[in-house]
């Protein structure tokens, strides 16, 4: 298709995440919460204790644990790297214990995670159902069987190889301990049948079941088994913080060169060349990852261009060609700043660099600093806003919203929605999550910003932000790709004037649905 079709790269990119643009595969990260929350709430342990009252008297009865307690997780997660972290954590070192050699427990847990992608709910079949347009719940159904009748022929290979390399049993099958076991495990048991029984029944859809076993699990953890707390929510979902886009640096090696904070465009340009000329890199990019070329033209874009850009060019009052054109020159001029090749480097490679000293800066949001300091715990940094503007005036911080939580009106839990929101909502949580994740609070509220904002305070403290504005842009537009698509072709003309064609493409619908409300009631600016 790339190479003797002559359809356009971008269109191939477009094709792909509309391809992926899919309610259904919201399933995908609920399922990985709840396996976080099987681990934490006591679910996993239950569920490999009940598998060792039944069958931990066979012959190699660990090593057929490990497998059916593998069995049970996928059933519950979809996903065969969580159910190997889960049980593996607990099955390996008990088998070493036991005198199994490490390396075949290490395998035998190794067949026990392929089960994630057979046995439903398999988040990889809910992607193929998705890409391939199948049901979901067909999907499921046909990896029902082929995954217990393989976890049957291991369990007979493993019980014959366990035999000759002399592994026994540990002691003898107890009825009553196996029941209360059971007793024990009877909740945990019962999330497979609640996801599977609720998608077969028509009860609700694999998300909605995905979304149910988080709930149930929550309960469980919490109210049943009682080995979670409220406070270990917050390890798990986030909500209700701002992050903030502008330009990182390294604090240690600006004070050791003597360079000043630019406050405008000039300025900024002019440190860039002293940089240079002291042998250092000012900037490193990761455009290989096309999402990360969004970071400086949104925070040069809050600077140069109207925040309501986009409203303007839906009422038909100027061009994206018009109001984008200075921040696509600038963008240009800043990529000379940059690595020789910034298309060869992703996101990782790029936080990887700068915490290392190979930059002087780095374009990139706030989000960035706990993968930064993961490889440089030591750094010292500090940010600034992008001084995209000829004046510093013109300035503004680009910050917006990241996670949003909401209480339908139709929701038949209020109160215990409102009750877990109003614990995220606390200032004790606020704050450890600004802790961890270098954040900016939407409550007001008297909080430490982390140092690293430091020279963003007066932008936070005044109010002078400005939200990004690719939320305001289509999926369908793929605006990442046409910026990298951009920034490689360097072609301003050519670029801006497919930025206009295809936002009035992907938005007819919308401009004139607002063009008819604005007849009817008037401008609401």
């Amino acid at each position: 298709v790339m190479f003797s079709s002559g359809v356009p790269l971008i269109i191939i990119a477009q094709q792909l995440l509309k391809g992926v643009d899919s309610f259904t595969l919201l399933a995908i990260p609920f399922f990985v919460i709840a396996g976080c929350l099987m681990q934490s709430g006591g679910i996993s342990r239950r569920i490999v204790d009940f598998a060792k009252k039944l069958v931990g008297w066979m012959p190699g009865g660990l090593a057929v644990v490990d497998i059916i307690a593998s069995m049970i997780f996928a059933a519950m997660t979809g996903a065969g790297a969580a159910t190997t972290a889960a049980v593996g954590g607990i099955m390996i070192p008990s088998m070493e214990e036991e005198g199994y050699d490490g390396g075949f427990a290490s395998a035998i847990q190794a067949m026990g995670g392929i089960f994630g992608p057979i046995i439903p709910p398999s988040t990889l079949m809910v992607l193929f159902a998705v890409a391939s347009g199948e049901s979901v719940a067909d999907m499921f159904l046909g990896g029902l069987l082929p995954g217990l009748f393989l976890g049957l022929l291991l369990i007979i290979v493993i019980v014959f190889m366990c035999v000759r390399k002399g592994y026994r049993g540990s002691g003898k099958f107890n009825l009553m301990e196996a029941v209360k076991s059971f007793g024990s495990a009877i909740w945990a048991l019962l999330a497979p049948v609640i996801i599977l029984g609720g998608i077969y029944s028509g009860a609700f859809t694999p998300t909605e079941a995905s979304a149910a076993c988080c709930f149930y699990c929550l309960i469980v953890g919490l109210f049943i088994y009682r080995e979670m707390k409220f406070r270990d929510l917050f390890r798990i979902v986030y909500g209700g913080v701002k992050s903030a886009a502008g330009i990182l640096y390294n604090r240690d090696m600006f004070e050791e060169h003597g360079w000043e904070i630019p406050t405008n465009w000039a300025e900024l340009n002019a440190l860039c060349e002293t940089i240079e000329a002291e042998g250092i890199l000012p900037f490193y990019f990761g455009f290989k990852d096309t999402w990360t070329c969004l970071a400086p033209w949104n925070s040069m874009a809050v600077d140069l261009a109207p925040a309501d850009a986009t409203k303007q060019v839906n009422r038909g009052e100027t061009t994206f060609a018009k109001e984008y054109r200075e921040v696509s020159e600038k963008y240009l001029t800043l990529l000379q700043y940059g690595p020789d090749d910034p298309f060869a480097y992703g996101y990782n490679d790029a936080c990887t660099a700068f915490a290392r000293g190979e930059s002087a800066m780095y374009p990139i949001g706030s989000y960035a600093a706990p993968q930064i300091l993961s490889v440089n715990p030591d750094l010292n940094m500090d940010s600034f806003v992008m001084p995209a503007n000829d004046a510093a005036e013109g300035n503004t911080l680009n910050s917006g919203i990241d996670l949003q939580f909401s209480v339908l009106a139709g929701c038949k839990n209020k109160e215990a929605a409102y009750e877990v929101l109003n614990f995220l909502y606390e200032d004790a949580n606020i704050q450890k999550y600004i802790d961890a994740q270098t954040a900016i609070p939407c409550k007001k509220g008297d909080f430490a910003l982390p140092s690293i904002l430091d020279g963003m305070t007066e932008y936070i403290a005044s109010g002078n932000m400005t939200d990004y504005p690719d939320h305001y842009y289509p999926s369908e537009m793929a605006v990442d790709a046409q910026i990298q698509t951009f920034l490689l072709k360097k072609d301003v003309d050519a670029f801006l004037q497919k930025f206009d064609t295809d936002w009035l493409r992907y938005n007819r619908d919308i401009i004139r649905l607002v063009q008819d409300y604005e007849r009817q009631h008037g401008n609401a600016d």
